[in-house]
């Protein structure tokens, strides 16, 4: 049960074709498939002298993060996924990584155990000879279908437009995908995170 424990770049993988992004139990909806599968498909590899993300601490929400607000913390969730290096990051996973900064412990704890099991594919090899970078443009949307809110449980549709930069100015096409975001809170008053997701085209 995990919104998604490996990332994957299959969403914009050169072989244009499309699949679910994070998917995790109950936050799944028609539309998307592979429950345990991202659009970043990419593997995380170390050497042996490399701490497990599972051994390493969560990391710390980004400043300005209002995290009493849902819609702030889904959003920023959202932006953390989508926003990549090639200079610097190694695959999806780290976007992964970052993003369990605003994630239930029991949440952020499956995607640390779970490594990727494939390499970061033929789109992420492109970029990365660029240099590029993602700019990730978010809107939140009224989700009619969607749950009511709680004073312990929300919801959120966030569109996340993806755009890769790189050196020279070289660029691609952007894609847009929607994330449905399930968030908790122990109670009211208490900072919201988010315990499910799940992402499609």
């Amino acid at each position: 049960m995990r919104r998604l424990a490996v990332i994957a770049l299959c969403g914009l993988a050169a072989t244009g074709s499309g699949c679910g992004l994070k998917s995790q139990g109950s936050a799944q909806r028609a539309g998307t498939h592979q429950t345990n599968s991202t659009p970043h498909q990419g593997v995380h590899t170390r050497s042996a002298a490399t701490p497990s993300p599972a051994s390493t601490p969560i990391p710390s929400p980004a400043p300005g993060v209002d995290l009493h607000s849902a819609t702030a913390v889904a959003d920023a969730e959202v932006t953390a996924t989508w926003t990549v290096d090639t200079a610097v990051d190694t695959s999806w996973y780290a976007a992964e990584l970052r993003a369990t900064a605003y994630m239930t412990k029991s949440y952020a704890t499956s995607i640390r155990q779970n490594l990727p099991a494939s390499g970061p594919g033929a789109t992420w090899l492109t970029w990365a000879t660029h240099q590029a970078a993602t700019v990730a443009a978010i809107t939140t949307e009224d989700d009619p279908g969607g749950p009511t809110d709680t004073t312990t449980s929300a919801y959120r549709k966030v569109l996340a437009t993806v755009t890769p930069h790189g050196t020279g100015g070289w660029t691609e096409p952007p894609e847009v995908w929607a994330t449905f975001v399930v968030l908790t809170r122990s109670a009211q008053g208490a900072p919201w995170q988010v315990s499910t997701t799940e992402t499609t085209r």
